[in-house]
């Protein structure tokens, strides 16, 4: 079950320097390096190092303060943690057909570069379902 998820996992998402992205982002900047993300039945290996992911959920569209985002996360580290998940609401990002907003509160590449910053991994969870208690799973409206 462990190697299934692993695999799955692992064929969706990348790492690069401290964040887990969805496989084919193209990030903006390229201070943003790949690394060698590998596994075995114990757990992951990130540049052949043995990593155990310990995640707290991260829900920045109930946060709609980006200079807090820094403090959330640095105090998920500070409390043991070594990566946040994070949903991405669809219905958030796309108040109504046609149009999508990744400005201001919305600004995930700014998240992502938080963490970075941070040195929190992120493990990506774009949906389109999301089950984060939100209305309709964060399906747009």
């Amino acid at each position: 079950m462990i190697a299934r998820l692993a695999r799955a996992l692992l064929a969706v998402l990348t790492i690069t320097i401290g964040v887990v992205v969805p496989a084919g982002h193209v990030s903006a900047e390229p201070s943003r390096p790949a690394h060698s993300v590998t596994y075995d039945g114990y757990s992951f290996l990130i540049d052949g190092k043995r990593t155990y992911l310990w995640s707290g959920e991260f829900h920045y569209y109930r946060l709609p303060n980006v200079d807090l985002w820094r403090d959330v996360l640095q105090k998920m580290k500070a409390a043991g943690f070594n990566a946040t998940s994070l949903y991405f609401d669809w219905g958030y990002h796309s108040p109504r057909e046609g149009v999508y907003d990744f400005t201001g509160v919305r600004d995930v590449d700014r998240l992502l570069d938080i963490a970075a910053e941070v040195g929190i991994y992120v493990i990506a969870r774009p949906g389109p379902y999301i089950n984060a208690e939100v209305d309709g799973g964060g399906f747009p409206t």
